[in-house]
């Protein structure tokens, strides 16, 4: 069976617990990715950090309402996107990022990892080897797998033809 090893990717961006939210959506738009290993200096992934934090972070909360039996008090989120994005650029990723340690070993077969994938709804993963953070696996580099081993004698298109339009 094949190993989730062979088909990663080594691990472009991490981030360290104390960078800001600022930071991380400049790592986010630069790399064109949805979101970033939490590490510490050994490189052991700490969490992530993702667009989707960023966006509940900001994005309005439905009412809350709590009973104190005879008295009943409704909690409404009136703030604008605007006030709850000022200061948003220093605000610690501790305070933002999701609280999920989902990951790979090296060694895992491919069709496990899928299945984790799958049962934490995530469309990439962290591949740890003795607890530090060397690669990541996206979906499609499983679908190319997939079709790889289908379709052996046809080039697989990877998404990354930099190529200039003419």
């Amino acid at each position: 069976m094949a190993k989730i090893v062979e088909i990663m990717e080594e691990v472009r961006f991490t981030t360290r617990p104390d960078a800001t939210v600022g930071e991380v959506i400049r790592e986010l738009a630069n790399g064109r990715i949805g979101w970033i290993p939490i590490v510490n200096d050994e490189m052991h992934l700490l969490g992530y950090i993702t667009d989707g934090d960023i966006v509940r972070h900001i994005a309005h909360r439905k009412p809350r309402y709590f009973d104190y039996g005879e008295l009943i008090a409704i909690e409404v989120d009136e703030d604008t996107l605007e006030d709850k994005c000022k200061g948003l650029l220093e605000v610690p990723i501790r305070e933002v990022a999701g609280k999920k340690k989902i990951y790979a070993n090296v060694d895992q077969e491919i069709d496990d990892v899928a299945d984790i994938m799958k049962k934490e709804h995530i469309r990439q993963i962290a591949v740890l080897d003795a607890g530090r953070v060397v690669g990541v696996v996206k979906e499609r580099d499983i679908v190319r797998h997939i079709l790889t081993m289908l379709l052996p004698h046809e080039k697989i298109d990877d998404g990354n033809n930099n190529e200039d339009d003419e």
